[in-house]
């Protein structure tokens, strides 16, 4: 899972998609400091997954303003949920 999203991490702001390499940073973050892989896990990546193919299919370039800080700071708190729970 690592893999792809670096690469989405790496290359997302080359072809100005600010705001995917924003995710792709955040959710790098994430998959690389979980234990294993369950439900919750999995439906985290997905949602991100879909916000991604979102951000793609409707062309938002750069950092995706009001709504690309609201996607950020959702993915952050369902993050953050996350590794609550699991404490």
């Amino acid at each position: 899972i690592c893999a792809p999203v670096m690469q989405l991490k790496a290359n997302a702001p080359t072809f100005k998609y600010d705001l995917v390499g924003s995710l792709a940073n955040i959710m790098l973050n994430f998959v690389e400091n979980i234990k294993y892989l369950d439900d919750d896990a999995l439906q985290i990546i997905e949602a991100h997954q879909k916000t991604l193919s979102l951000i793609i299919a409707k062309k938002m370039k750069g950092d995706g303003g009001e709504f690309g800080l609201k996607m950020k700071d959702e993915l952050e708190k369902a993050c953050n949920r996350y590794f609550t729970k699991r404490q």
